[in-house]
Protein backbone atom coordinates (compact mmCIF):
# COMPACT_ATOMS: atom_id res chain seq x y z
CA UNK A 1 0.00 0.00 0.00
CA UNK A 2 2.74 2.09 0.54
CA UNK A 3 4.56 1.56 -2.84
CA UNK A 4 1.15 2.39 -4.62
CA UNK A 5 0.92 6.11 -2.87
CA UNK A 6 4.17 6.56 -3.41
CA UNK A 7 3.49 5.46 -7.35
CA UNK A 8 0.23 8.04 -7.52
CA UNK A 9 2.83 10.98 -5.86
CA UNK A 10 4.90 10.51 -8.42
CA UNK A 11 2.46 10.36 -10.93
CA UNK A 12 0.71 13.32 -9.69
CA UNK A 13 4.30 15.27 -9.62
CA UNK A 14 5.19 14.22 -13.53
CA UNK A 15 1.77 15.73 -15.09
CA UNK A 16 2.51 18.92 -12.86
CA UNK A 17 6.13 19.23 -14.08
CA UNK A 18 4.52 17.96 -17.94
CA UNK A 19 1.88 20.89 -17.75
CA UNK A 20 2.52 23.87 -19.95
CA UNK A 21 3.37 27.21 -18.66
CA UNK A 22 1.48 30.08 -20.05
CA UNK A 23 3.60 33.00 -21.08
CA UNK A 24 1.94 36.72 -21.53
CA UNK A 25 2.74 38.00 -25.25
CA UNK A 26 2.85 41.77 -26.17
CA UNK A 27 1.08 41.72 -29.57
CA UNK A 28 2.25 44.72 -31.83
CA UNK A 29 0.27 46.18 -34.55
CA UNK A 30 2.36 47.99 -37.42
CA UNK A 31 0.72 50.03 -39.90
CA UNK A 32 1.87 48.57 -43.40
CA UNK A 33 3.94 51.60 -45.02
CA UNK A 34 3.43 52.28 -49.00
CA UNK A 35 6.52 52.34 -50.75
CA UNK A 36 6.61 55.93 -51.30
CA UNK A 37 5.70 56.30 -47.21
CA UNK A 38 8.85 54.30 -46.94
CA UNK A 39 11.00 56.13 -49.04
CA UNK A 40 10.06 59.39 -46.90
CA UNK A 41 11.03 58.18 -43.92
CA UNK A 42 14.51 56.78 -44.99
CA UNK A 43 14.96 60.09 -46.36
CA UNK A 44 13.75 62.16 -43.35
CA UNK A 45 15.37 64.47 -41.31
CA UNK A 46 14.97 62.67 -38.07
CA UNK A 47 16.00 59.07 -39.98
CA UNK A 48 19.14 60.38 -40.84
CA UNK A 49 19.76 62.19 -37.32
CA UNK A 50 18.91 58.66 -35.79
CA UNK A 51 21.58 56.48 -37.73
CA UNK A 52 24.56 59.50 -37.29
CA UNK A 53 23.32 59.33 -33.49
CA UNK A 54 23.67 55.29 -33.80
CA UNK A 55 26.97 55.16 -35.57
CA UNK A 56 29.04 54.03 -32.36
CA UNK A 57 32.19 55.95 -30.74
CA UNK A 58 35.86 54.68 -32.17
CA UNK A 59 38.55 54.58 -29.27
CA UNK A 60 41.14 56.67 -29.95
CA UNK A 61 44.50 55.91 -28.59
CA UNK A 62 46.98 59.14 -28.17
CA UNK A 63 50.79 59.35 -28.35
CA UNK A 64 53.23 61.94 -27.68
CA UNK A 65 55.35 63.76 -30.13
CA UNK A 66 58.26 62.23 -28.91
CA UNK A 67 56.62 58.37 -28.83
CA UNK A 68 58.70 55.66 -30.71
CA UNK A 69 55.19 55.57 -33.02
CA UNK A 70 55.05 59.22 -33.96
CA UNK A 71 58.83 59.32 -34.61
CA UNK A 72 57.88 56.09 -37.05
CA UNK A 73 54.97 58.08 -39.09
CA UNK A 74 57.33 60.81 -39.09
CA UNK A 75 59.93 59.18 -40.56
CA UNK A 76 57.81 57.66 -43.66
CA UNK A 77 56.12 61.49 -44.03
CA UNK A 78 59.41 62.79 -44.38
CA UNK A 79 61.65 62.87 -47.96
CA UNK A 80 65.01 61.82 -47.43
CA UNK A 81 65.61 63.66 -50.83
CA UNK A 82 66.66 67.37 -51.18
CA UNK A 83 63.99 68.11 -53.45
CA UNK A 84 61.58 71.15 -53.41
CA UNK A 85 57.79 70.36 -53.90
CA UNK A 86 55.53 72.65 -56.04
CA UNK A 87 52.68 73.68 -53.34
CA UNK A 88 50.46 76.56 -54.02
CA UNK A 89 46.70 74.97 -52.86
CA UNK A 90 45.39 76.50 -49.88
CA UNK A 91 45.64 74.61 -46.62
CA UNK A 92 41.90 74.56 -45.99
CA UNK A 93 41.64 73.15 -49.80
CA UNK A 94 44.27 70.72 -49.39
CA UNK A 95 42.63 69.37 -46.04
CA UNK A 96 38.94 69.28 -47.83
CA UNK A 97 40.62 67.64 -50.95
CA UNK A 98 42.16 64.82 -48.59
CA UNK A 99 38.53 64.37 -46.73
CA UNK A 100 36.38 66.17 -49.49
CA UNK A 101 33.19 66.85 -47.66
CA UNK A 102 34.43 66.58 -43.83
CA UNK A 103 37.30 68.44 -43.74
CA UNK A 104 35.79 70.02 -40.71
CA UNK A 105 34.15 68.47 -37.64
CA UNK A 106 31.88 70.59 -36.83
CA UNK A 107 30.18 71.24 -40.30
CA UNK A 108 28.20 74.19 -38.84
CA UNK A 109 30.82 76.13 -38.26
CA UNK A 110 32.78 75.25 -41.45
CA UNK A 111 29.96 76.40 -43.33
CA UNK A 112 28.67 79.49 -41.56
CA UNK A 113 32.15 80.96 -41.32
CA UNK A 114 31.68 83.89 -43.29
CA UNK A 115 34.09 84.94 -45.83
CA UNK A 116 34.54 88.62 -44.85
CA UNK A 117 35.57 88.67 -41.05
CA UNK A 118 33.53 91.96 -40.58
CA UNK A 119 30.41 90.03 -41.12
CA UNK A 120 30.71 87.02 -38.61
CA UNK A 121 27.48 84.85 -38.76
CA UNK A 122 27.00 83.65 -35.20
CA UNK A 123 25.45 80.16 -34.72
CA UNK A 124 22.93 82.16 -31.93
CA UNK A 125 22.07 84.57 -34.41
CA UNK A 126 21.32 81.87 -37.27
CA UNK A 127 19.95 79.80 -35.17
CA UNK A 128 16.71 82.36 -34.75
CA UNK A 129 16.33 82.66 -38.44
CA UNK A 130 13.77 80.82 -40.40
CA UNK A 131 14.73 78.22 -43.22
CA UNK A 132 14.84 80.36 -46.03
CA UNK A 133 16.75 83.48 -44.27
CA UNK A 134 18.91 81.70 -43.06
CA UNK A 135 19.95 79.70 -46.62
CA UNK A 136 20.48 83.10 -48.21
CA UNK A 137 22.97 84.24 -45.57
CA UNK A 138 24.75 81.07 -45.60
CA UNK A 139 24.99 80.92 -49.40
CA UNK A 140 25.46 84.92 -49.39
CA UNK A 141 28.09 85.18 -46.50
CA UNK A 142 29.61 81.84 -45.50
CA UNK A 143 32.72 80.97 -46.24
CA UNK A 144 31.56 78.05 -48.03
CA UNK A 145 30.20 77.75 -51.45
CA UNK A 146 29.62 74.67 -52.51
CA UNK A 147 27.67 71.99 -50.00
CA UNK A 148 26.81 68.75 -50.62
CA UNK A 149 22.46 67.79 -49.57
CA UNK A 150 23.70 66.19 -46.89
CA UNK A 151 25.35 69.09 -45.11
CA UNK A 152 22.66 71.11 -45.64
CA UNK A 153 19.76 69.36 -44.17
CA UNK A 154 22.05 69.29 -40.67
CA UNK A 155 22.23 73.22 -40.86
CA UNK A 156 17.92 73.49 -41.52
CA UNK A 157 16.54 74.37 -38.86
CA UNK A 158 15.30 71.21 -36.71
CA UNK A 159 11.77 69.71 -38.45
CA UNK A 160 12.61 70.69 -42.32
CA UNK A 161 11.76 68.05 -44.48
CA UNK A 162 13.62 67.48 -47.47
CA UNK A 163 11.27 68.62 -49.83
CA UNK A 164 11.06 72.37 -47.92
CA UNK A 165 14.96 72.38 -48.21
CA UNK A 166 15.06 71.53 -51.74
CA UNK A 167 12.00 74.47 -52.36
CA UNK A 168 14.35 77.33 -50.69
CA UNK A 169 17.28 75.60 -52.29
CA UNK A 170 16.09 76.07 -55.66
CA UNK A 171 15.53 79.87 -55.48
CA UNK A 172 19.37 79.95 -54.25
CA UNK A 173 21.49 77.71 -55.71
CA UNK A 174 22.55 75.98 -58.66
CA UNK A 175 22.83 72.10 -58.89
CA UNK A 176 26.25 71.33 -60.18
CA UNK A 177 28.53 67.77 -59.91
CA UNK A 178 24.97 66.75 -57.71
CA UNK A 179 26.29 69.44 -55.25
CA UNK A 180 24.42 72.96 -54.11
CA UNK A 181 26.45 75.95 -55.00
CA UNK A 182 25.53 79.47 -54.06
CA UNK A 183 24.22 81.24 -57.28
CA UNK A 184 26.24 83.70 -59.00
CA UNK A 185 23.79 86.40 -57.70
CA UNK A 186 24.18 85.73 -54.30
CA UNK A 187 27.82 86.44 -54.33
CA UNK A 188 28.96 88.87 -57.33
CA UNK A 189 27.40 91.49 -59.52
CA UNK A 190 28.28 92.32 -63.44
CA UNK A 191 31.08 90.78 -65.46
CA UNK A 192 32.10 88.07 -62.55
CA UNK A 193 28.63 86.85 -62.09
CA UNK A 194 29.05 86.39 -65.95
CA UNK A 195 32.43 84.57 -65.41
CA UNK A 196 31.12 82.33 -62.38
CA UNK A 197 28.19 81.36 -64.20
CA UNK A 198 30.34 80.16 -67.00
CA UNK A 199 32.44 78.45 -65.00
CA UNK A 200 29.62 76.65 -63.43
CA UNK A 201 28.37 75.63 -66.49
CA UNK A 202 31.48 73.59 -67.56
CA UNK A 203 31.25 72.17 -64.51
CA UNK A 204 28.17 70.45 -65.37
CA UNK A 205 29.24 69.15 -68.54
CA UNK A 206 33.13 67.76 -66.27
CA UNK A 207 34.59 67.60 -63.02
CA UNK A 208 37.92 69.12 -64.84
CA UNK A 209 38.18 72.50 -66.35
CA UNK A 210 41.36 72.49 -68.89
CA UNK A 211 43.52 75.72 -68.92
CA UNK A 212 42.39 75.62 -72.71
CA UNK A 213 39.11 76.34 -72.18
CA UNK A 214 39.94 79.38 -69.81
CA UNK A 215 42.31 80.53 -72.57
CA UNK A 216 39.55 81.51 -74.58
CA UNK A 217 37.99 84.15 -72.33
CA UNK A 218 39.24 87.65 -72.58
CA UNK A 219 39.89 87.89 -68.59
CA UNK A 220 42.65 88.43 -66.51
CA UNK A 221 44.15 84.87 -64.97
CA UNK A 222 43.90 86.53 -61.56
CA UNK A 223 40.13 87.28 -61.27
CA UNK A 224 39.75 83.67 -63.31
CA UNK A 225 41.71 82.38 -59.97
CA UNK A 226 39.58 83.91 -57.79
CA UNK A 227 36.29 83.33 -58.76
CA UNK A 228 37.99 79.49 -58.88
CA UNK A 229 39.70 79.21 -55.87
CA UNK A 230 36.21 78.55 -53.86
CA UNK A 231 34.77 76.37 -56.49
CA UNK A 232 37.51 74.04 -57.51
CA UNK A 233 41.28 72.67 -56.76
CA UNK A 234 44.17 73.33 -59.37
CA UNK A 235 45.40 70.43 -60.52
CA UNK A 236 48.94 70.84 -62.71
CA UNK A 237 49.32 67.54 -63.68
CA UNK A 238 45.54 67.35 -64.89
CA UNK A 239 45.87 70.78 -66.98
CA UNK A 240 43.29 72.34 -65.32
CA UNK A 241 40.59 73.00 -62.18
CA UNK A 242 38.98 70.05 -60.80
CA UNK A 243 35.27 70.55 -58.81
CA UNK A 244 36.11 70.66 -54.98
CA UNK A 245 33.72 68.43 -54.08
CA UNK A 246 32.93 65.03 -54.84
CA UNK A 247 30.19 64.26 -57.29
CA UNK A 248 27.54 63.71 -54.61
CA UNK A 249 25.97 60.48 -56.75
CA UNK A 250 23.73 59.74 -53.63
CA UNK A 251 21.31 63.11 -53.93
CA UNK A 252 21.22 62.47 -57.73
CA UNK A 253 19.81 59.05 -57.25
CA UNK A 254 17.39 60.31 -55.21
CA UNK A 255 16.35 63.33 -56.40
CA UNK A 256 16.08 62.37 -59.65
CA UNK A 257 13.27 64.96 -60.77
CA UNK A 258 15.25 67.71 -59.31
CA UNK A 259 18.29 66.64 -61.37
CA UNK A 260 16.65 66.51 -64.18
CA UNK A 261 14.92 70.29 -64.09
CA UNK A 262 18.30 71.49 -63.04
CA UNK A 263 20.06 70.01 -66.02
CA UNK A 264 17.21 71.31 -68.09
CA UNK A 265 17.54 74.91 -66.91
CA UNK A 266 21.60 74.67 -67.08
CA UNK A 267 20.63 73.66 -71.13
CA UNK A 268 17.92 76.32 -71.80
CA UNK A 269 21.07 78.89 -70.85
CA UNK A 270 23.83 77.30 -72.38
CA UNK A 271 24.28 79.03 -75.25
CA UNK A 272 23.40 82.86 -74.24
CA UNK A 273 25.47 82.18 -71.13
CA UNK A 274 28.70 81.10 -73.18
CA UNK A 275 28.25 84.10 -75.53
CA UNK A 276 27.85 86.53 -72.97
CA UNK A 277 31.52 85.02 -71.27
CA UNK A 278 33.68 84.22 -74.41
CA UNK A 279 31.87 88.16 -75.22
CA UNK A 280 33.63 89.80 -72.05
CA UNK A 281 36.43 91.73 -72.62
CA UNK A 282 38.09 92.85 -69.13
CA UNK A 283 41.15 94.66 -68.60
CA UNK A 284 41.98 94.15 -72.63
CA UNK A 285 44.27 97.33 -73.81
CA UNK A 286 42.38 97.61 -77.28
CA UNK A 287 38.92 98.02 -75.92
CA UNK A 288 37.02 100.45 -73.59
CA UNK A 289 34.06 98.14 -74.08
CA UNK A 290 33.31 94.75 -71.11
CA UNK A 291 32.08 93.06 -74.27
CA UNK A 292 32.88 93.54 -77.49
CA UNK A 293 30.20 94.68 -80.09
CA UNK A 294 29.49 90.95 -81.90
CA UNK A 295 28.93 89.30 -78.61
CA UNK A 296 26.48 91.75 -77.13
CA UNK A 297 24.71 91.80 -80.38
CA UNK A 298 24.76 87.68 -80.53
CA UNK A 299 23.65 87.88 -76.59
CA UNK A 300 20.97 90.53 -77.12
CA UNK A 301 18.76 87.93 -79.05
CA UNK A 302 19.16 85.43 -76.21
CA UNK A 303 18.37 88.85 -73.36
CA UNK A 304 14.78 88.96 -75.86
CA UNK A 305 13.81 85.52 -74.99
CA UNK A 306 14.97 85.33 -71.29
CA UNK A 307 17.97 84.29 -71.40
CA UNK A 308 21.22 85.30 -69.59
CA UNK A 309 23.29 87.78 -71.72
CA UNK A 310 26.52 90.19 -71.54
CA UNK A 311 27.26 93.17 -69.62
CA UNK A 312 28.11 96.12 -71.00
CA UNK A 313 29.98 99.17 -69.59
CA UNK A 314 31.40 101.62 -71.86
CA UNK A 315 34.33 104.72 -70.82
CA UNK A 316 34.91 105.03 -67.58
CA UNK A 317 33.88 108.87 -65.84
CA UNK A 318 31.55 111.06 -66.09
CA UNK A 319 29.06 111.53 -69.37
CA UNK A 320 27.44 114.74 -69.57
CA UNK A 321 24.64 114.71 -71.67
CA UNK A 322 24.29 116.83 -74.90
CA UNK A 323 21.63 117.20 -77.51
CA UNK A 324 17.82 116.77 -76.99
CA UNK A 325 15.75 114.22 -78.23
CA UNK A 326 13.18 115.65 -80.83
CA UNK A 327 13.16 112.66 -83.69
CA UNK A 328 10.70 109.77 -83.61
CA UNK A 329 11.54 107.04 -81.04
CA UNK A 330 13.04 103.84 -82.15
CA UNK A 331 12.45 101.79 -79.10
CA UNK A 332 9.69 99.24 -78.73
CA UNK A 333 6.38 99.81 -76.49
CA UNK A 334 7.50 97.03 -74.72
CA UNK A 335 10.99 98.72 -73.62
CA UNK A 336 9.72 102.44 -73.14
CA UNK A 337 6.96 101.08 -70.37
CA UNK A 338 9.68 98.78 -68.76
CA UNK A 339 12.26 101.70 -68.33
CA UNK A 340 10.80 103.73 -65.77
CA UNK A 341 10.56 100.54 -63.43
CA UNK A 342 13.87 98.96 -64.02
CA UNK A 343 15.42 102.99 -63.80
CA UNK A 344 13.25 103.56 -60.45
CA UNK A 345 15.54 100.22 -59.31
CA UNK A 346 18.79 100.88 -60.24
CA UNK A 347 18.19 104.92 -58.39
CA UNK A 348 17.15 103.02 -55.49
CA UNK A 349 20.68 100.59 -55.41
CA UNK A 350 23.00 103.89 -56.52
CA UNK A 351 20.50 107.18 -56.22
CA UNK A 352 23.59 109.08 -58.25
CA UNK A 353 24.39 107.33 -61.70
CA UNK A 354 26.17 108.44 -65.01
CA UNK A 355 24.62 107.54 -68.15
CA UNK A 356 27.51 104.33 -68.08
CA UNK A 357 26.54 103.24 -64.82
CA UNK A 358 22.63 103.00 -65.81
CA UNK A 359 23.48 101.04 -68.76
CA UNK A 360 25.57 98.84 -67.34
CA UNK A 361 23.01 98.41 -64.29
CA UNK A 362 19.80 97.98 -66.96
CA UNK A 363 22.07 95.00 -68.68
CA UNK A 364 23.46 93.30 -65.72
CA UNK A 365 19.38 93.47 -64.11
CA UNK A 366 18.56 91.41 -67.21
CA UNK A 367 21.74 88.76 -66.63
CA UNK A 368 20.85 88.39 -62.99
CA UNK A 369 17.15 88.01 -63.10
CA UNK A 370 17.25 85.85 -66.27
CA UNK A 371 20.04 83.61 -64.58
CA UNK A 372 18.20 83.41 -61.20
CA UNK A 373 16.92 80.28 -59.78
CA UNK A 374 13.15 79.78 -60.68
CA UNK A 375 12.84 82.95 -62.26
CA UNK A 376 9.46 84.37 -63.06
CA UNK A 377 9.04 84.65 -66.93
CA UNK A 378 7.38 88.15 -66.53
CA UNK A 379 10.27 89.81 -64.50
CA UNK A 380 12.70 88.71 -66.97
CA UNK A 381 11.18 89.59 -70.24
CA UNK A 382 10.37 93.27 -68.31
CA UNK A 383 14.31 93.21 -67.77
CA UNK A 384 15.24 92.06 -71.25
CA UNK A 385 12.55 94.44 -72.76
CA UNK A 386 14.44 97.63 -70.23
CA UNK A 387 17.75 96.32 -71.36
CA UNK A 388 17.46 96.89 -74.96
CA UNK A 389 16.82 101.00 -74.56
CA UNK A 390 20.89 100.72 -73.95
CA UNK A 391 20.84 100.22 -77.90
CA UNK A 392 18.95 103.03 -78.76
CA UNK A 393 20.50 105.95 -80.09
CA UNK A 394 22.27 108.55 -77.07
CA UNK A 395 19.62 111.70 -77.53
CA UNK A 396 16.79 109.09 -77.47
CA UNK A 397 18.26 107.20 -74.13
CA UNK A 398 18.69 110.09 -72.70
CA UNK A 399 15.46 111.61 -72.86
CA UNK A 400 13.82 108.01 -71.86
CA UNK A 401 16.55 108.61 -68.29
CA UNK A 402 15.03 112.08 -68.15
CA UNK A 403 11.29 110.79 -67.91
CA UNK A 404 12.14 109.49 -64.33
CA UNK A 405 15.48 111.59 -63.46
CA UNK A 406 17.27 115.01 -63.51
CA UNK A 407 20.75 115.59 -63.62
CA UNK A 408 23.35 118.23 -62.93
CA UNK A 409 26.67 117.71 -65.37
CA UNK A 410 25.47 114.62 -66.37
CA UNK A 411 25.07 113.08 -62.54
CA UNK A 412 21.17 111.61 -62.51
CA UNK A 413 19.43 111.26 -59.80
CA UNK A 414 15.67 110.67 -59.30
CA UNK A 415 13.78 113.62 -59.82
CA UNK A 416 10.76 112.86 -56.63
CA UNK A 417 11.20 110.09 -54.44
CA UNK A 418 7.44 110.56 -53.87
CA UNK A 419 7.88 111.03 -50.22
CA UNK A 420 5.98 114.22 -48.78
CA UNK A 421 8.30 114.15 -45.60
CA UNK A 422 11.64 114.33 -47.57
CA UNK A 423 11.30 115.70 -50.91
CA UNK A 424 10.90 119.70 -50.09
CA UNK A 425 13.92 119.55 -48.58
CA UNK A 426 15.64 117.49 -51.47
CA UNK A 427 14.41 120.18 -53.68
CA UNK A 428 16.22 122.74 -51.79
CA UNK A 429 19.59 120.30 -51.72
CA UNK A 430 19.12 120.19 -55.64
CA UNK A 431 19.30 123.40 -55.99
CA UNK A 432 21.83 124.26 -54.01
CA UNK A 433 23.97 121.79 -56.42
CA UNK A 434 22.80 123.04 -58.82
CA UNK A 435 23.81 126.88 -58.16
CA UNK A 436 26.99 125.89 -56.86
CA UNK A 437 27.98 123.01 -58.83
CA UNK A 438 28.27 119.03 -58.22
CA UNK A 439 32.07 119.44 -56.92
CA UNK A 440 31.74 122.65 -55.06
CA UNK A 441 31.44 121.25 -51.24
CA UNK A 442 28.01 122.04 -49.24
CA UNK A 443 28.38 123.20 -45.73
CA UNK A 444 26.02 122.20 -43.53
CA UNK A 445 25.01 125.29 -41.91
CA UNK A 446 24.30 126.71 -45.83
CA UNK A 447 22.23 124.10 -46.31
CA UNK A 448 20.19 124.97 -42.63
CA UNK A 449 19.67 128.53 -43.30
CA UNK A 450 18.85 127.74 -47.15
CA UNK A 451 15.82 124.89 -45.64
CA UNK A 452 14.38 128.01 -43.59
CA UNK A 453 14.33 130.73 -45.39
CA UNK A 454 12.38 128.07 -48.80
CA UNK A 455 10.70 126.25 -46.27
CA UNK A 456 9.84 128.27 -42.99
CA UNK A 457 10.77 125.82 -40.89
CA UNK A 458 13.78 123.64 -39.51
CA UNK A 459 14.88 120.86 -40.99
CA UNK A 460 14.44 117.50 -38.81
CA UNK A 461 17.90 115.86 -38.33
CA UNK A 462 16.32 112.28 -39.32
CA UNK A 463 15.06 114.63 -42.78
CA UNK A 464 18.37 116.11 -43.29
CA UNK A 465 20.68 112.51 -42.84
CA UNK A 466 18.31 110.82 -45.26
CA UNK A 467 18.26 113.41 -47.93
CA UNK A 468 21.91 114.20 -47.80
CA UNK A 469 23.35 110.52 -47.84
CA UNK A 470 21.57 109.91 -51.33
CA UNK A 471 23.03 112.80 -52.92
CA UNK A 472 26.23 113.45 -51.44
CA UNK A 473 29.05 112.07 -49.60
CA UNK A 474 31.53 113.78 -47.02
CA UNK A 475 34.53 115.57 -47.92
CA UNK A 476 37.02 118.30 -45.82
CA UNK A 477 33.81 118.57 -43.34
CA UNK A 478 31.45 119.73 -46.48
CA UNK A 479 29.02 117.48 -48.46
CA UNK A 480 30.01 116.89 -52.45
CA UNK A 481 27.72 114.73 -54.38
CA UNK A 482 28.24 111.51 -55.19
CA UNK A 483 30.55 110.85 -58.37
CA UNK A 484 27.90 108.69 -60.27
CA UNK A 485 30.29 105.39 -60.71
CA UNK A 486 28.32 102.93 -58.73
CA UNK A 487 31.39 102.91 -56.28
CA UNK A 488 30.76 103.47 -52.48
CA UNK A 489 31.80 106.69 -50.73
CA UNK A 490 32.68 107.47 -47.74
CA UNK A 491 29.91 109.61 -45.91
Amino acid sequence: MIDAANEDEDEDEEEKEEKPQLVALKVEVKKQETERQEQLRLQSHAYLRQLDEAEPWVSLETHGTDSPVTEGIRHVLTSIQDNTIPFSMPMLQYINHLVSGRANLNTFEAATQSANADEGLSRSFLDTLPLEQRFEKLLSKGRVQVLQFERLMKLAPAGCSEEEVLSVLEDMAHLVQGCWVAASSLRYSGEICILRDYLLLLFTKNRVIRHDQLEELKVPKEMIKEVLLPLAVQRPAEGGWEFQESTDRSFMKRHQVVVKEQMQKWAESEEPIRLAALGLCIGQPSSNTSISADSLQKASGALSQGHAASVISGNTGRNKASGAFSGEWTMSQETRTALPGALREIFAKHNVCSLQLISRSLLESAVAKASAPNANPRVVAAAAAAAQATKAPAPEFTAAVSQVASNIDGLYFLTKLGNSSLDPFRDVVIALLRAKGPNSGLKKIDIVEASKIALKSEVQQVVYQKVMRELCYTKSGTWVMKPGDGRPSTT
